[in-house]
């Protein structure tokens, strides 16, 4: 078998015969010296016209955990598939370039999905084949941290000069919008989406006006609660009628 491979590489072209060594010590080169540690050195391109390269996991039993090289359905590229034991493929992974992006797609023999992708621009899709940001992720994302950077930090709330809307103002704008102003409305979320750097800036902007607002109103319950105290003074003083 050893030597029927042999003589087909020579067929595809190796390089010039004369360079093709087969030593006595099994180790063979094309192209190259042999090398001690491997069984077969080709210094050139391996072509193959149909097929492919199949690499058996040492120790396995036969038609067990393998891997095949192969050239996949849907485009140029290149192909992985892992044996089920029986001799059949029980994976099969794509890896093509297609539509100006390269893809790396799960094939279950009836259709085929695209895992992951990664444009010539540098935007790269999980679940989604055509990303137009850095990156996209059609579906749910887990992690144990996430840290957006984010300018304009609303300090600025706090600032002497800023203004703020009154109660009444913000009452007035949610009768007649039915949301938050400066907060994007359901339209746009649903249409858009929503940015979590903006969102947490603007989310905190709220809850530092909110935090103004109740200030205020202590304040102004604390004088009322005055007043009406000195009131209620002013009232028992007087002689009884």
């Amino acid at each position: 078998m050893r030597h029927l491979l042999l003589f087909a590489l020579l067929l595809f072209g190796m390089g010039a015969y004369a360079q093709n060594t087969f030593p006595s010590s099994g180790n063979a080169a094309i192209g190259i010296a042999p090398a001690a540690d491997v069984p077969l050195l080709v210094n050139g391109l391996i072509r193959g016209i149909s097929g492919g390269l199949q690499i058996q996991n040492p120790g396995s039993a036969p038609n067990g955990s393998w891997i095949t090289l192969t050239s996949p359905r849907s485009a140029p590229g290149l192909a992985l598939a892992e044996g089920d034991g029986n001799g059949n493929i029980a994976r099969r992974w794509d890896t093509y370039v297609k539509g100006g992006a390269y893809h790396i797609a799960d094939n279950n023999f009836s259709t085929t999905q695209s895992r992951l992708t990664i444009t010539t621009a540098g935007n790269v899709g999980i679940g989604t084949a055509t990303p137009s940001n850095l990156l996209e992720v059609n579906g749910t994302i887990r992690s144990k941290e996430i840290l957006v950077e984010s300018a304009n930090w609303p300090d600025y709330v706090f600032e002497d000069n800023y203004k703020m809307q009154s109660l009444a103002e913000i009452e007035a704008f949610i009768k007649e919008n039915k949301h938050l102003p400066g907060v994007p409305n359901k339209m746009e979320v649903e249409e858009n989406g929503v940015s979590l750097g903006e969102m947490n800036r603007k989310l905190l902007e709220k809850v530092e006006e909110l935090t103004l607002h109740l200030i205020e109103e202590r304040k102004a319950r604390i004088a009322i609660e005055r007043a009406l105290t000195s009131l209620q003074k002013r009232v028992y003083r007087q002689p009884n009628q």
